[in-house]
């Protein structure tokens, strides 16, 4: 049985669950900062099927900064979790709470502006807007395991003798 010695503590055996989310932390992350040239060129392609409206920008731009900030924050709580550093488990919980709360907002308040007429979407447009939100339902998947793995009791006990 491997052991891990974290100063005065010695844990019997690290639970395997701690590094795989730190590695998909980590690998997330990334991937959500390699995403801004797509995000660019998809911005470039909006172009083409819809009209988007000064506050729509703004909307966009807001979500594009927001996109980079939850990467960066992933990427910091994936070396933290493989570290085994107990406030990555805290963050973590927060990060996935955050990030659940937070699409079920974005996705009511894009529905609002297409009502608004914030966004006047062509008939390819409107495709492209439901598609977008089926991605983002898909990309649920992932905070919510995280919350629910990071509460586990082998987790929650093996960050406690780590004094977290």
């Amino acid at each position: 049985m491997d052991e891990l010695n974290l100063g005065q503590v010695q844990i019997a055996e690290r639970p395997t669950v701690i590094t795989v989310f730190g590695v998909l932390d980590v690998v997330f992350g990334s991937m959500g900062l390699m995403s801004i040239p797509i995000r660019i060129l998809a911005k470039a392609l909006r172009h083409h099927t819809s009209e988007m409206t000064a506050e729509y920008k703004v909307w966009s731009l807001f979500l594009s900064v927001l996109t980079v900030g939850f990467a960066i924050w992933l990427v910091f709580l994936g070396i933290g979790l493989l570290n085994f550093r107990k406030w990555a488990r805290r963050g973590s919980i927060v990060y996935a709470s955050v990030r659940i709360i937070w699409f079920f907002m974005a996705w009511g308040i894009n529905i609002i502006m297409v009502f608004l007429g914030w966004l006047n979407l062509s008939k390819g447009g409107w495709g492209l807007f439901f598609l977008g939100i089926a991605i983002g339902s898909i990309g649920l998947i992932y905070p919510v395991l995280l919350l629910i793995f990071m509460q586990t009791e082998k987790v929650k006990r093996a960050f406690t003798a780590v004094g977290g």
